[in-house]
């Protein structure tokens, strides 16, 4: 089982290339990422990590998409909030994505600081104490 100090956001996308830069702006802003390359390693990888406080979910992906993901991860925990990202929704809305209880659904490509937003306020980051520098 994996534990993190800081606080972890599962990121789960077919495309290794929006993992490797979510990924990174995960990291610039305190989180630890923990990629998974569809849904249902989504879901082994949210079993295996302790401390998942947000996870960032594509909606269309290979072996279990996105709201077949949400659902998993919401059975293991029904608070988690997600975030859906995705290039093209159908056959779901994005009405659909937030009332089966999504935190919000962003278009791709991914409007980065928009996101490190929507993270700050669904999962926030501890802050270190202020040493006096």
């Amino acid at each position: 089982m994996t534990i993190s100090p800081d606080p972890t956001v599962l990121l789960v996308d077919d495309s290794s290339s929006v993992r490797a830069a979510l990924g990174a702006m995960l990291t610039h802003h305190g989180y630890v990422p923990r990629p998974a390359r569809n849904g249902a390693h989504g879901v082994e990888v949210y079993r295996a990590t302790v401390g998942v406080v947000a996870a960032i979910l594509d909606v269309q992906m290979p072996v279990m998409d996105g709201p077949a993901t949400f659902d998993a991860l919401r059975a293991l925990d029904p608070n988690l909030p997600c975030v859906f990202v995705s290039g093209d929704t159908a056959p779901y809305t994005e009405a659909e994505l937030l009332a089966r209880g999504a935190f919000a659904v962003l278009g791709k490509p991914v409007d980065l600081d928009r996101l490190g937003i929507i993270l700050a306020a669904i999962a926030p980051r501890a802050v270190p104490p202020d040493t006096g520098a």
